[in-house]
Order: structure tokens, then C-alpha cells, then sequence
């Protein structure tokens, strides 16, 4: 599953309300103070059962706005990380339970 849009997650009420785009809006947006975002979970086959795996990937649309962004996410990137790892988590304990192991 992949999703993905524009945001300005380092503004305290979350920035502008973002426009409305598909793939291809999301690829093509260039307007400056945005960051486009796209998230993956992928399943895998694995030796056993299947890997659970997530990326997501941040470009900003310019120079000013990555660094903002890289300041925010200095201070809120770890705490994502661990959230991210404890709901990967998660869902494997509870595919586990349902596969009887």
C-alpha cells in the first residue's frame, strides 16, 4: 500500500490546508513551503510467513522549507521511529496469534 500528499508538519496547527492531488499532482507540485510525502508498507514473502516493511520518503519543494523540515524532524524523528517500529510490532504479534504460533 503506498499513499502520499503535500504538508507542513512543522507548523503547530499543521500549515495550510493542503491541495487535493493524485500521483501525478503529487509528483509534479513545486509550489515553495511544502513537503511531498509518500509512505509504503510492503508485504514480502519470507522464509516462514511474510515480512511487514515501511518507508516513507520527504522531499521539500525548496531549499528554505527542507531545512525547516529537517529542524522539525530532528525533534520529532525518533519519536516517529519508535512508533513506527511499535505498530510493526504490533501487527506481526497479532498476524502471529491469528496464524497460531
Amino acid at each position: 500500500m503506498v499513499f502520499g500528499g503535500v504538508l507542513q508538519a512543522w507548523r503547530l496547527t499543521g500549515g495550510e490546508t493542503p491541495p487535493e492531488l493524485d500521483a501525478d499532482g503529487v509528483r509534479s507540485f513545486e509550489e515553495p513551503g511544502w513537503v511531498k510525502i509518500g509512505m509504503e508498507f510492503r508485504l514480502s514473502p519470507a522464509v516462514g510467513g511474510t515480512h511487514l516493511s515501511s518507508e516513507t520518503r520527504v522531499a521539500a519543494t525548496d531549499d528554505a522549507t527542507r531545512k525547516r523540515f529537517n529542524r522539525y524532524w530532528c525533534v520529532v524523528g525518533p519519536g516517529s521511529s519508535a512508533i513506527r517500529w511499535e505498530v510493526l510490532a504490533a501487527v506481526a504479534v497479532k498476524a502471529e496469534m491469528r496464524a497460531g504460533r
